[in-house]
């Protein structure tokens, strides 16, 4: 996340407690830039064990480590978009028609032709200590379509989109500690 372009985008507020709103116990942030192909995300996440042993993808990575982008183009609250990258890169990636249906886990066949590159401080699943990673993520506009629906282009530039980010982070102890962007 060096490069100028990054380095220049403004970084999110530190992610906070998904229940109250209150400071995260995961210390993390996110900044956003789009142009007219794509739009891109880059998480930087402290972490001193990193745990993500899914090997193939749409593997359950929110039970282990890893960052998650929701987007719902309209903000209607239906036809939204769920992506996970974990620190070893692996990729899980669904839509969901409505409030998490279709069960159990969206349109996972759904493919967003997502790029993604990650940068570990430490080695994920061994026993050394670690400091975190950061993941850019590049999703084509066009990625955002449901079915057969139309291609979608890049936004207006009055356009409003929601979104919301996550990182989940297992612990040694066999838990898990979460955080969002807000709650």
């Amino acid at each position: 996340l060096n490069e100028a372009d990054w380095a220049a985008a403004p970084a999110s507020s530190a992610f906070v407690n998904t229940m109250n709103g209150s400071r995260g116990d995961v210390r993390a942030n996110v900044k956003m830039l789009w142009d007219d192909q794509a739009v891109y995300f880059g998480f930087d996440v402290a972490d001193d064990f990193l745990h993500a042993t899914g090997s193939e993808r749409d593997a359950h990575l929110w039970e282990q480590d890893c960052v998650e982008i929701m987007a719902d183009p309209d903000g209607d609250g239906t036809n939204y978009f769920e992506l996970q990258v974990a620190p070893t890169g692996q990729v899980f990636d669904t839509h969901y028609d409505t409030r998490r249906q279709p069960q159990p886990f969206g349109h996972a066949d759904w493919n967003a032709q997502i790029e993604t590159r990650v940068s570990t401080r430490g080695t994920p699943n061994d026993d050394a200590a670690d400091e975190g990673y950061t993941v850019e993520i590049r999703i084509p506009w066009a990625s955002f379509r449901h079915g057969d629906g139309p291609l979608l282009v890049a936004p207006a530039v009055d356009a409003n989109w929601r979104f919301n980010f996550y990182v989940m982070d297992a612990r040694p102890d066999g838990g898990q500690r979460t955080a969002g962007w807000s709650p």
